[in-house]
């Protein structure tokens, strides 16, 4: 926090230039001061790092936040928010940062887990959303198809979401519910949200059809082993290259 003499030398001492970079010092000396005094001024968890930012409602969408940082502070896009014992993703920055960075962040609602190569448990937290949305023609006329149900996973993207590829399949459900539904990646999006090497990926997925040798539970399970207890006749010692959890 500035102190009177620090607030004195910023004025004396101001930038000097076109009227332009007056008005800029300015509004960033004024956004300082008021954004802290602002009642949705608050601490949060990015990336590990507390900072503290303006966390503001936006569009009248509850599940979703517009951040506003003080005077100099960078935003992450893709960055991970724990705040309000909740989890969400930056998944906007805006480009213009003459004053101060602002963004939104979205509500996470699910873990997505995954063992990776070397056989390590991967969990990332995820926003999982109805994919059908993204369909194009599939329900022109009306018509159901069976096994065509679609979710889109946004993740935030690291090394280890950059492993993710076409076919990959998931175990997505709550919990608490008693079926277990197997989805497919169909679509990788990794290019619609990636500025400057940060960003996100959308992964539009597509319910596997739970019929034939290769598309039951029975058979994701067996490419787990951690899904069935040691004692199991289904459990396997082998766990190949891209299993999915």
């Amino acid at each position: 926090m500035s102190d009177i003499w620090t607030d004195f030398a910023d004025r004396v001492s101001g930038p000097g230039g076109s009227p332009r970079d007056h008005a800029i010092h300015n509004l960033r000396q004024r956004m300082d001061v008021q954004l802290r005094h602002n009642p949705s001024f608050h601490t949060l968890c990015i990336n590990g790092e507390m900072r503290e930012m303006a966390v503001l409602a936006f569009a009248k969408k509850f599940n979703v936040k517009k951040l506003c940082a003080l005077p100099g502070e960078h935003i992450t896009h893709g960055g991970l928010v724990c705040w309000k014992d909740n989890h969400w993703i930056v998944t906007q920055v805006d480009a213009d940062d003459t004053a101060y960075e602002s963004g939104l962040m979205q509500q996470c609602n699910y873990k997505l887990r995954w063992y990776d190569a070397q056989g390590r448990l991967i969990e990332k937290w995820a926003i999982v959303e109805d994919g059908t949305k993204y369909l194009e023609g599939l329900y022109r006329f009306e018509m159901m198809e069976l096994g065509a149900a679609r979710i889109a996973v946004t993740v935030a993207k690291d090394d280890d979401t950059k492993a993710l590829r076409r076919g990959d399949r998931f175990i997505i459900a709550d919990p608490d519910a008693g079926e277990k539904l197997s989805y497919r990646i169909t679509k990788p999006n990794t290019l619609f949200n990636i500025f400057e090497d940060k960003g996100i990926y959308r992964y539009i997925m597509t319910e596997t059809v739970v019929e034939g040798e290769d598309n039951t539970l029975d058979s994701i399970a067996r490419d787990n082993p951690a899904l069935y207890p040691k004692d199991s006749v289904h459990y396997d010692d082998n766990n190949p290259e891209g299993a999915w959890l």
